[in-house]
């Protein structure tokens, strides 16, 4: 992280900087008050110099000239972004590491790492400032900012070089340019991609004086998280949102409370492009029906003041958790492509499901969909099924959800009914919860541990679905994904005939949610089939016997021409009951292999062997070795013995040695080594 340090002004000098290093800082840090011209006089080489030395402010404010100079002034901001945030989030999120969250992030996720910062860094100081006194926000926005920015070190940092600087060098800055800060927010607002609109980012952005800001995020914004208020202007931002924002193509809605929802239909409205449900005659009955109900429950009053709630503090995460078969008058094609929508227990099934249903049946527009709900009501569910069967839908995830197995069966069929030329891109089960109906249905999987292969076989049989098993030759999906689920045998088995029969998959993310035995067994069918998988994610899938390293090494041999990305990520225990040894092989013989994640497998120096293997035998770009319990003396032998191996090959993209014992301060005593071996070296910061 950048030093900002509170003594007097003067730059920051360490015995390790240059000469050259100690100009560069010494210019940033006045940066604003050299002319243009006088920056356009310096050469390239001398240019590429001073800009690794600018603050983010100043990159920002720059970047339309370095890039007319050729310098690719967001490659810097990247960088950056990795020295200011030292978290889990240094990296953007990673098709390795979380699949799921591919839904919403896009795999080369560099730039929505940077959005996150950057919203971090100014919208959210601003929405605290502004939300704590108005009166104070006032004083701000006349001129008086130093206060603000000196207590806020997170603020303070965006004006500083990365080599740090002192406190009086940021208040000398602040006294040149004495709207720094409403400055850095409306540049920065320009590369915010994804916003989280609470009621106090909300009030904040509804302010006429924040109208430059606002007009910034028409401009950048693609993603729109809405924590539900009934407050109208939630509806006045969706609607200008919508008619302003010039890249706006996701909207995601998360209702809290029960007295959140009053606008629910008004803004799905907006988004679906179909009328509102409570216009319709039956909507004009259920909302009578639901008013009572809301009676019953005794929070009619207190839905008019929801605004005034305790807020969740979502900040710009992602949080996981949202026609018929024949015409409708009320069907539309102008809505939005991409929702999703999160209601968690505190909201009653009865307040939100008609409404959803409405507007998802005619939202011919749509295509990604995302529904995180405690359960769902019967209607829905053949609501979705619809959905699904569409020829332009293209992505589904039902995550966070309590189902039944019948639940499980009616949507994968209806994704194999009726799409036997034009696959869905995604189909996801993320945190699924199946209601089983006794506890004897658990101990199944655990006791197939015992049986033969026969036996096993003969249980495949019984379990599959006789309605899946109707269907032939159907494309299915490119992707599946089933994380962090908790399923029955039965649904478990529906799921692995899918899988066989789904002759367009290109990705199998499988995370803690089979048992081993049945997805060993499918893994050994998949090895018996030509099969062009791109991506084989398996994480925490233990691989404790010689069967289930068997049929990983059978799988890993059948796809090794087209497999490209592997993660293995908490699968293997190097502790002699399994051969990895044959598991380094089969990984080694994947040759058009780019991101591999090994993680959390406590490898030991075993992870010596198997990296040297990886660098020689394949094209891997990106590498994590995070929490392998590997030692400094480990990871020092990995990149002596990798810099041969590299300097005949493109060094890697990324090389995540995060969790072992190997700190900034190692990295940087390598740091000759390491710049053959990998452009970008991720690990721990140094402890205080």
């Amino acid at each position: 992280m950048i030093k900002v340090h509170p003594r007097a002004a003067g730059a920051v000098i360490s015995a390790s900087q240059t000469l050259q290093e100690i100009c560069c800082t010494a210019i940033s840090l006045h940066c604003e008050q050299y002319p243009l011209h006088m920056i356009e006089e310096l050469s390239l080489p001398c240019l590429d110099l001073l800009v690794q030395h600018l603050s983010m402010f100043d990159l920002l404010r720059l970047e339309q000239f370095l890039q007319a100079r050729g310098i690719n002034a967001k490659h810097i901001m990247f960088g950056l972004h990795r020295k200011l945030f030292q978290s889990g989030e240094t990296y953007p999120i990673k098709a390795t590491t979380c699949p799921h969250l591919l839904n919403l992030f896009p795999c080369d996720g560099m730039e929505w790492g940077l959005s996150r910062l950057l919203f971090r860094r100014t919208i959210a100081v601003l929405v605290e400032e502004y939300n704590s006194s108005e009166e104070q926000y006032r004083n701000f926005q006349n001129g008086s900012q130093e206060h603000l920015v000196m207590r806020n070190e997170c603020l303070m940092e965006m004006f500083c070089p990365p080599s740090g600087c002192f406190e009086e060098d940021i208040k000398a800055k602040l006294s040149r340019l004495p709207m720094m800060v409403e400055n850095l927010t409306v540049m920065a607002a320009k590369k915010i991609l994804f916003l989280t609109v609470d009621y106090r980012i909300l009030k904040f952005l509804q302010d006429k004086r924040c109208e430059n800001i606002l007009q910034s995020l028409y401009e950048s914004v693609v993603v729109v998280s809405l924590l539900m208020k009934s407050t109208p202007h939630l509806v006045d931002f969706v609607r200008n949102i919508r008619k302003y924002g010039n890249k706006f193509e996701r909207v995601c809605i998360y209702g809290i409370k029960r007295n959140d929802l009053l606008f629910l239909d008004e803004v799905l409205s907006l988004c679906s492009g179909v009328v509102e449900y409570g216009s319709t005659p039956q909507g004009q009955q259920d909302k009578e029906a639901l008013r009572q109900i809301m009676l019953a429950d005794d929070c009619m009053e207190e839905i008019f003041h929801s605004h005034t709630d305790p807020e969740f503090d979502l900040m710009d995460d992602a949080v996981l958790l949202g026609t018929p078969d024949y015409p409708s008058k009320f069907d539309s094609t102008t809505g939005m492509l991409k929702a999703d929508f999160k209601f968690t227990n505190l909201v009653k099934i009865e307040y939100y499901a008609l409404i959803l249903n409405h507007h998802l049946k005619s939202w011919l527009a749509l295509q990604e969909l995302h529904i995180g709900v405690p359960c769902l009501h019967p209607k829905t569910v053949k609501c979705l099924c619809y959905v699904l069967q569409r020829p332009q839908f293209r992505c589904f995830t039902l995550s966070s959800a309590s189902v039944v197995s019948s639940v499980i069966e009616d949507l994968l069929c209806a994704v194999a009914s009726r799409r036997n030329s034009n696959p869905l891109e995604k189909l996801m089960f993320v945190s699924v919860q199946e209601n089983v109906e006794s506890f004897v249905d658990l101990l199944v999987t655990d006791q197939l541990i015992t049986k033969s292969q026969d036996e096993i076989a003969d249980f495949f049989k019984v379990n599959e679905s006789q309605k899946l098993a109707q269907f032939h030759g159907f494309q299915g999906t490119k992707l599946l994904e089933v994380t962090q689920c908790t399923l029955s045998a039965r649904a478990e088995v529906m799921i692995c005939q899918f899988v066989l029969k789904c002759q367009a998959l290109e990705t199998l993310c499988v995370s803690n949610s089979i048992s081993r035995v049945i997805l060993q067994t499918v893994l050994k069918s998949m090895s018996n089939t030509i099969r062009p998988l791109n991506s084989l994610i398996l994480e925490d899938w233990h691989i404790l016997r010689d069967a289930s390293c068997e049929a990983l090494i059978s799988l890993l041999r059948s796809v090794s021409p087209s497999l490209q990305t592997l993660s293995l990520r908490g699968c293997v225990t190097v502790d002699g009951s399994i051969n990895f040894k044959d598991i380094i092989e089969s990984v080694a013989a994947c040759k058009n292999l780019k991101q591999i994640d090994i993680s959390e497998n406590k490898l030991g120096n075993e992870g010596i062997q198997f990296v040297t293997r990886i660098l020689e035998n394949t094209n891997v770009a990106e590498l994590s070795l995070r929490r392998n319990d590997m030692s400094k003396a480990a990871i020092c032998s990995i990149i002596k013995s990798s810099v041969d191996i590299m300097r005949k090959r493109r060094p890697l993209d990324l090389l995540d040695l995060r969790g072992n014992c190997f700190s900034e301060d190692d990295r940087n005593q390598q740091q000759a080594l390491l710049k053959d071996v990998a452009r970008h070296v991720l690990v721990d910061p140094n402890s205080s």
